[in-house]
């Protein structure tokens, strides 16, 4: 083979490995169907039965504190796993009552798909109180795993993520002094009755969008209000049956009360899981988080764009000129 071939071939190599070195891009995926749209059976969640075994699930609840208000769970038993009040009317998250900063994980397989970055300095109420700190960062997910196909998972009032690159590092991706002036963000955002797919002031973030986290990845820290810490998780399951309650989005997608709903087990680096089965947001159990990951400002790394281009021309060139011999040591 002639030079020039061996170099119209390799760049022909070059192209086609940018296509699986670059990161997905920042698109929306906001397809949602619309009401009485007949949907594939795979794509719906269903209730799995109760594992087979009982001893170690559902051992750390006492770190979940105020449920849902049953009045948006549509799904499953709005009562939820305690009963408790949920703190105010239309709340669709469950808390996990955990200090200040700490590392929160992946409970399955899931990418992001949407966040919004709202923290601020001091959220002022209309009754002329106040909340300060108010860490409000939210980052939306959409299940990967085969148990439940399609399900949404969102966790709000986190001090940071290594999802965002830009989050305390940029300081227009911060907190900003007063709540509600400003925000970031980006993708498929999910609201108590609604969802939408927007972008705003999202650059600055530098969001993985479409990132892929497995089980037991760190996606956030747990942030705070006032002196309480704390990171809330809403769930919403994919059925066959329409959402009464649904305003916009898919009509498919259920709120659930997270505690009741899923059983819960310890992630652990070598588990087997049965089906359907979440491990807890936070360590338990023998569990350590990584100690790299355990600070606030760690960043999962990613493709530089176009990156993979350059590389693959550059091993393109060195075999077109080497002809495929090995190099001789210097």
């Amino acid at each position: 083979m002639t030079l020039e071939y061996r170099v119209a071939f390799w760049s022909i190599v070059a192209f086609l490995a940018a296509g699986y070195s670059q990161e997905s891009s920042g698109s929306c995926g906001c397809e949602t169907c619309a009401p009485g749209e007949p949907l594939d059976s795979s794509l719906l969640s269903e209730v799995t039965s109760a594992p087979s075994t009982s001893s170690d699930y559902n051992t750390d609840h006492a770190t979940w504190g105020n449920e849902a208000d049953p009045a948006m769970i549509t799904l499953g038993n709005p009562a939820g796993y305690f009963g408790n009040d949920p703190g105010y009317e239309t709340k669709t998250g469950t808390e996990a009552e955990v200090a200040i900063e700490t590392p929160i994980l992946a409970p399955l397989a899931m990418k992001l798909i949407g966040f919004t970055n709202r923290s601020a300095q001091t959220r002022q109420y209309g009754d002329g109180s106040s909340s300060s700190p108010f860490d409000d960062l939210e980052l939306c997910f959409e299940s990967e795993s085969t148990d439940w196909p399609g399900l949404i998972v969102c966790v709000y009032h986190l001090k940071s993520s290594p999802l965002l690159q830009g989050h305390l590092v940029d300081s227009d991706c911060s907190s900003q002094e007063i709540w509600g002036v400003t925000e970031q963000r980006q993708g498929r955002l999910f609201y108590e009755s609604r969802e939408g797919c927007m972008t705003q002031n999202a650059s600055v973030c530098q969001p993985l969008m479409n990132y892929s986290v497995a089980r037991g990845d760190v996606i956030g820290y747990a942030g705070t209000v006032d002196d309480h810490s704390f990171a809330s998780f809403r769930f919403k399951v994919r059925t066959h049956e329409e959402n009464a309650l649904a305003e916009s989005g898919d009509p498919y997608l259920h709120w659930v009360q997270p505690a009741k709903f899923f059983y819960w087990q310890c992630f652990q680096e070598e588990g087997n899981y049965e089906p359907g089965v979440m491990t807890y947001p936070f360590a338990c159990g023998a569990y350590q988080v990584p100690a790299e990951q355990v600070s606030i400002f760690f960043k999962y790394m990613h493709a530089v764009p176009g990156l993979g281009i350059w590389v693959a021309a550059l091993l393109g060139v060195v075999l077109a000129w080497t002809g495929g011999r090995k190099l001789s040591p210097l």
